[in-house]
């Protein structure tokens, strides 16, 4: 026998030796010691759960039992914790908790730096913040996606931008429950620090509830695999992930979310085991003369029986038929049983037991867990996703376990139902109809799949490249993770003699692993692709990434004899990783910024930057922005109840007071209703293209109430106004109100042109007819005329815009007009709309560039 195997018999736990006798002995004892090792290797194959040093049984089930039952009552035996149970594992207890705290104290140092102020993705400002500032203040930008639904009466008075946005289902897509939690925040922050910017609120409460992550994923890795280094480990790497560092300090919902998902799926996840578990057939021996037991484990003899009531996963009885037993004076009692062992199946006795038992001490949480995540999959339909392919792969092959599932599940499933009703409350008092957000979101992104036609596509492989092997680290990981699976896979399945020393997590990485295959399958064939809809998934690479480490660092400790140092090392890496990861992070530089952002725009925090400044400023009255202000934080950052003149796309918009929706509230926030005035993107009192400096320099002179200008131009008129504030490239002007300056400002105004391109006239007029600002559209197409009297849609345009507003006499002369210069075949033939790329919006036609002639595209393209 080998030397490391006699000192294993020799020492144990509590300080006591194995009665080492004769030479005659040794022989006997090498026989035990082999039926030992192979009952403990079919032990870890079951709980997935027992470390290395974990040998004796009864000690693994003690470890096992606590967890479900912890200072409860089983039957007529009551079990404490046992001593000492995380001595063995790498990290010590409650890591994940400081983990947790360096997290939080991080992300909001990173997100309280202006510096960091830059823009992921348009959709966590105008999904959750900008919503959230418009119902907590009354004023803001309101996404189509929190639009209610068209009404019969206002059909006819709604513009046709509005009218085309109703057509392609883009309306009501969200329920409110988290705007209105934002909102709350907003509002409490707003009477105890009237000066704090609500940007800053929803970003640092944003980040608090993100910083959880590493703890909910704690308690639901030790729910799927029941060991506390892979749960450690996997709370580090959580946190460790540029990805989810990413999205969990930037406001997108996926990430908000998902700590609350991995929490409501934790006592789901606990059951489900436990379940599968209990319900799975034993079929190792267990006869050996030298498993010890300890006299608190209650053990239960019954003539020449030995059962354990201790915990009651196992489906098996042994009947012995001779006994002795010896007590050494440590107060242990060692059980030494020979003779021939027999096994009894008792996992049919759990069919009829199981519709009856119950877990009473994790009813509330059962309850909880499917409350929340049903509020959750309400918000986000698709988290409904990732407990499906969790029940799918670890029941597998027990299909008839189904049935044993809802029973057991039925508090889960009943607080689920209950958190849908919550959901669809919500629904019936902001849109007035019960279940619509989530009918037309999945309407909008799958039956219809038109998020794809306007936003986009990627490649199948998208997904995959960008998760699996974004950078060097990340494929490190995975081709870790890969070499791991395969180890354990030929210890598990093969014939190897030390497969009893691997630690067994194979089952549970079969369950993460083909639930990860099965997510990126899933979401591969949907065209419009984006990082952040993967939050779940980043979460399950994660764990398996974690298992794969630990069971690397498990099998080189059983290869070698310095384990105190290889624990040692394994610790000091992890805090360096997790330092580097940090570090990396909050230097991430630009180039790297560009490959998450948007569209790959950077500098956008120079821009909030600059709207801070101004929103500490009492004298404002309007604001120019020369940067889309889909990449800003719009007016949850600017905090002031002013018109904006900003980009969008390639068209300057104009949001003025004038054209905004007055809205009825329909949440009351501490007993007080706020009127609503929104700005949504479909009705503007102006529209003109970016290349048409003339007339926004005319618009902005002559309208006084445009005091502060946002510039990151480096050209701008040497008069009239002053440079007042700069961040990086973009500065900030503000309007001088002398005398002086007022005149010529005035004067200069006056003597710009409505443009010099006919086109871009034309194009300008087709949007403003579009937007139904018909007076302003003909003044544009009556000047392009006078421009170049030579382009027969200028004179169609306009003889329509005069029959739509009711000048019925001046369209007809202008139809004649065109008749005597282009003659009748090309006057009276309706010519499509001209329109841009980056803004097509043609009513009733689903965005299908097919159906625009080539020739408009091409004049289009010129612009």
């Amino acid at each position: 026998m080998r030397r490391r195997d006699r000192r294993f018999l020799k020492d144990d736990k509590s300080g006591g030796k194995y009665p080492m006798k004769e030479d005659k002995f040794k022989c006997e004892t090498e026989f035990i010691f082999r039926n030992v090792l192979n009952a403990i290797y079919v032990l870890w194959k079951r709980l997935f759960a027992v470390s290395k040093r974990d040998a004796p049984v009864v000690e693994n089930k003690c470890r096992q039992s606590i967890k479900e039952n912890e200072q409860k009552d089983v039957g007529k035996y009551k079990y404490k914790r046992c001593r000492n149970s995380l001595e063995n594992y790498i990290f010590p207890k409650n890591v994940h908790w400081l983990v947790f705290f360096v997290t939080l104290v991080f992300r909001v140092w990173y997100v309280c730096d202006k510096q960091n102020w830059w823009i992921l993705h348009p959709d966590e400002i105008f999904q959750t913040l900008e919503v959230a500032h418009s119902e907590a203040f009354g004023y803001g930008f309101r996404a189509y996606e929190y639009m209610p639904p068209p009404v019969s009466e206002n059909k006819s008075t709604a513009s046709t931008a509005l009218r085309q946005e109703h057509a392609l289902g883009m309306y009501s897509l969200r329920p409110f429950i988290l705007t209105h939690l934002l909102a709350n925040v907003m509002i409490v922050a707003n009477k105890l620090w009237p000066n704090i910017s609500p940007f800053m609120v929803g970003r640092i409460f944003h980040t608090a509830v993100t910083s959880f992550l590493p703890i909910t994923l704690y308690y639901f890795t030790t729910a799927i695999y029941s060991h506390h280094d892979i749960a450690t480990m996997t709370s580090v790497i959580a946190v460790s992930s540029v990805h989810l560092n990413l999205f969990d300090t930037h406001t997108v919902i996926n990430s908000v979310l998902s700590p609350s998902v991995f929490f409501a799926l934790t006592p789901f996840m606990k059951a489900l085991r436990t379940l599968v578990n209990r319900h799975e057939k034993t079929t190792y021996q267990m006869c050996s003369n030298d498993v010890k037991y300890r006299n608190n484990n209650n053990l239960k003899e019954n003539g020449h029986c030995q059962r354990y009531d201790s915990n009651k996963d196992y489906n098996y009885t042994f009947h012995s038929k001779r006994k002795e037993s010896k007590t050494l004076n440590n107060g242990n009692t060692f059980m030494v049983i020979s003779g021939k062992c027999e096994e009894e199946d008792v996992s049919k006795r759990f069919d009829d037991n199981s519709k009856y038992s119950t877990f009473s001490h994790n009813s509330f949480q059962l309850f909880a867990g499917g409350l929340t995540f049903g509020i959750l999959s309400y918000i986000r339909v698709d988290n409904i996703v990732l407990p499906v392919l969790l029940i799918i792969f670890t029941i597998r092959r027990n299909c008839h376990l189904i049935s044993h599932a809802v029973v057991r599940l039925k508090n889960f499933i009943f607080g689920f139902n209950l958190g849908i009703l919550i959901g669809g409350f919500y629904d019936w008092i902001a849109y007035q109809k019960w279940f619509i957000s989530p009918y037309q979101w999945l309407i909008f992104n799958v039956i219809r799949d038109l998020s794809s036609v306007m936003f986009g596509s990627e490649g199948i492989r998208y997904y995959i490249v960008a998760i699996l092997f974004d950078n060097l680290s990340q494929t490190i990981l995975t081709i870790s993770a890969i070499l791991s699976m395969l180890i354990c896979l030929s210890m598990y399945y093969g014939k190897w003699n030390a497969r009893e020393k691997c630690y067994k997590s194979t089952q549970a990485d079969i369950v993460i692993l083909f639930t990860i295959l099965s997510f990126l399958t899933l979401y591969s064939f949907h065209g419009h692709k984006e990082l952040r809809f993967m939050q779940n998934l980043l979460v399950l690479v994660c764990i398996l990434y974690s298992s794969a480490i630990i069971n690397l660092v498990y099998l080189f400790h059983f290869l070698v004899n310095f384990k105190c140092v290889l624990k040692v090392a394994t610790q000091m890496l992890t805090v360096v990783y997790l330092s580097k990861s940090f570090y990396f992070f909050y230097t991430l530089p630009v180039s790297s910024i560009s490959q998450y952002t948007f569209e790959g725009l950077t500098g956008t925090q120079h821009i909030n930057i600059c709207l801070d400044y101004i929103r500490r400023q009492d004298d404002v009255t309007g604001v120019y922005l020369d940067q889309s202000i889909h990449m800003t934080g719009a007016y949850v950052t600017l905090h002031k109840n002013v018109p904006i003149l900003t980009l969008i796309h390639n068209e300057f918009y104009e949001f003025d007071k004038k054209v905004r929706v007055e809205s009825i509230p329909r949440f009351a926030f501490y007993g007080v209703r706020t009127n609503l005035s929104l700005s949504i993107f479909s009705k503007v009192s102006d529209f003109i293209y970016i290349k048409n400096v003339h007339y926004l320099l005319k618009v902005l002179l002559s309208k006084k109430c445009y005091n502060y200008l946002i510039i990151s131009s480096e050209r701008f008129i040497d008069f009239g106004y002053q440079e007042v504030f700069s961040s990086g490239r973009v500065k900030v002007y503000k309007r001088l109100t002398d005398s002086d300056s007022t005149k010529r400002l005035a004067d200069f105004a006056n003597g710009l042109p409505l443009g010099i391109n006919a086109t871009i006239l034309e194009y300008e007029a087709s949007w403003l007819k579009t937007f139904d600002l018909l007076h302003l559209a003909a003044a544009k197409l009556e000047y392009a005329i006078k421009l170049d009297p030579s382009r027969a849609r200028s004179y169609i345009l306009l003889a329509g815009i005069y029959a739509q507003s009711g000048k019925q006499i001046d369209a007809s002369n202008i139809l004649k007009a065109c008749v005597k210069r282009f003659g009748g075949n090309r006057c009276y033939s309706a010519p499509p709309t001209l329109v841009h790329r980056d803004s097509e919006l043609l009513f009733e036609r689903m965005i299908s560039k097919s159906q625009v002639s080539d020739s408009v595209i091409k004049e289009s393209e010129s612009l």
